[in-house]
């Protein structure tokens, strides 16, 4: 894997040196695989996927066979370079991973580029997927998981003040610090402090000071593996207090899940009774998660963590897709992988948007007698239209309580209760035609609902998300300017006009 760079000279091409120059001896369906960090038992979770596929038959009869990178000190050159050999002297015909953010972002425009679908695993930045259309991610997004932990963090916890304590400069541990922080003040919340460090940083001690000064409820750590026992060590012998002298509660992200977090009993004491949110738990009673967890102990003994579910997925994504294919045409994978719906495995994918981002779960851990235990799972919140219409009363006109509205990004995230529970309701954004003329601009949506003659009158209250991308476009379209700040006037609002602001 380490000769010069070669053109492509197409995937077509490629594949047609797999399928016919190799001898059936010797010849096997390739499929790069790339870890980026310390986590040694990823490569297992793939592994484990791709032996039970071979011991299913393979792929159209042809075993599986992982190319794969290790890149345990976490160097992106290696992993861009890893990934171009695969595609062109590996001729893979697609790419598991990376797992980390900042390292999917860069490779994902490698695969995009010579048309190889590629599949991330722990990599949970909803950026990761800008390269294109290749690209998917099998992980939840960090703006679900931000918004999971911000309101757990709120309303389950009662938390009133946080600090962060963040890792600069990389994707992932900048990205979900700024979901969590946005969410956590939208929910009343303060952040006193927002504090960075460097990479290859030992002593904490400067940050912790002035982040223990202020007192806070919750200290929110964004950072890798390695840097978590330090800074729990370091700020619990700092006696870290808020201002009601009890101990600063410690909340994390799906890099706690690992084996490494309570390595040892000093480790164990000092997040005791902390939270963080990961992918999976091994105590759910999923039939599809029962049976990789059950093949996982087998096999190595231990019980998974969050990030080998989503390496097992990866791989099982990816065949499903290509079954449903029915051959290695990168374009028919593609469609494929955007196709999926209802996908069961070690976690559950309802579906992909269009962005290529998957619809699934969230779950919190707690830290209680030095083990990791199962708190709560977070569904994410299901997905409701936009459309611009002045005529909105043909979308629906049942009745509703819209409960909270509030805008993250691109997105508008509502919850709504109704009567009903027989039947698929539909809720639609509706939005004028027409900007109300103002500084900044003033736009009507309303909500409407359709129950589809739904019988039943059981009491729920959803979440929905909806996709503002369409009035953005259309600002951009109207005052041919890419930024822009427009002021949703949403009837039944039960807070102040919601202000939607973008970039170019």
């Amino acid at each position: 894997m380490r000769h010069p760079f070669r053109a492509m000279f197409g995937v077509l091409a490629l594949v047609a040196l797999l399928v016919g120059c190799e001898s059936e001896q010797t010849r096997t369906i390739k499929i790069g695989f790339i870890v980026a960090g310390e986590r040694p038992t990823y490569l297992r979770s793939a592994q484990l996927a791709a032996d039970e596929i071979n011991e299913s038959g393979g792929l159209f009869g042809t075993p599986v066979e992982l190319v794969s990178l290790v890149n345990r000190e976490a160097s992106l050159p290696l992993s861009i370079q890893a990934a171009k050999d695969m595609i062109l002297e590996d001729h893979v015909i697609a790419i598991i991973g990376p797992n980390r953010s900042t390292h999917a972002v860069a490779v994902g425009p490698i695969a995009q580029r010579y048309g190889v679908p590629m599949v991330t695993t722990a990599a949970s930045n909803p950026r990761v997927t800008e390269a294109g259309d290749f690209v998917f991610m099998a992980s939840v997004t960090d703006t679900f998981q931000g918004r999971v932990m911000a309101q757990f963090a709120r309303e389950e916890l009662a938390v009133r003040t946080v600090a962060l304590l963040t890792l600069r400069d990389d994707v992932y541990t900048e990205g979900i610090s700024n979901f969590f922080a946005a969410n956590f003040r939208q929910l009343g919340g303060e952040v006193v402090e927002d504090a960075l460090y460097d990479d290859g940083t030992t002593d904490f001690s400067g940050q912790l000071r002035s982040i223990a000064a202020l007192q806070p409820d919750a200290l929110f750590i964004s950072s890798f593996i390695r840097e978590i026992a330090p800074i729990t060590r370091q700020a619990r012998a700092m006696r870290l207090q808020n201002a009601a002298g009890e101990p600063t509660l410690f909340l994390g992200t799906d890099t706690w899940d690992s084996e490494i977090l309570l390595s040892d009993e000093d480790a164990k004491a000092n997040v005791e009774g902390s939270y963080f949110t990961t992918h999976f738990s091994p105590d759910t009673e999923e039939p599809a998660a029962q049976a990789f967890i059950e093949a996982y102990q087998a096999a190595y003994g231990t019980a998974p963590t969050g990030g080998d579910a989503v390496n097992y997925d990866a791989v099982k994504l990816l065949y499903e897709a290509i079954e449903r294919a029915g051959g290695l045409d990168p374009e028919a994978i593609r469609e494929q992988l955007q196709a999926t719906e209802n996908y069961a495995g070690a976690t559950r994918i309802a579906h992909y948007d269009e962005k290529r981002h998957p619809a699934k779960s969230s779950v919190i851990l707690t830290v209680e007698n030095g083990e990791k235990q199962f708190y709560r799972q977070i569904d994410p919140p299901l997905r409701g239209r936009v459309v611009i219409d002045d005529a909105g009363w043909q979308w629906g006109n049942d009745p509703y309580k819209l409960e909270a509205a509030s805008i993250t990004g691109d997105t508008l995230t509502i919850t709504a209760s109704y009567g009903g529970g027989c039947r698929a309701h539909q809720f639609t954004l509706v939005a004028s035609a027409a900007f109300m003329e103002s500084d900044p601009v003033q736009l009507r949506v309303s909500l409407r609902h359709n129950a589809n003659g739904d019988p039943c009158r059981a009491y729920l209250t959803e979440t929905y998300d909806f996709d503002l991308t369409p009035i953005k476009t259309r600002y951009q379209d109207s005052y041919l300017q890419g930024a822009g700040t427009i002021v949703l006037r949403l009837d039944k609002a039960p807070d102040a006009d919601l202000v939607y602001q973008f970039a170019s």
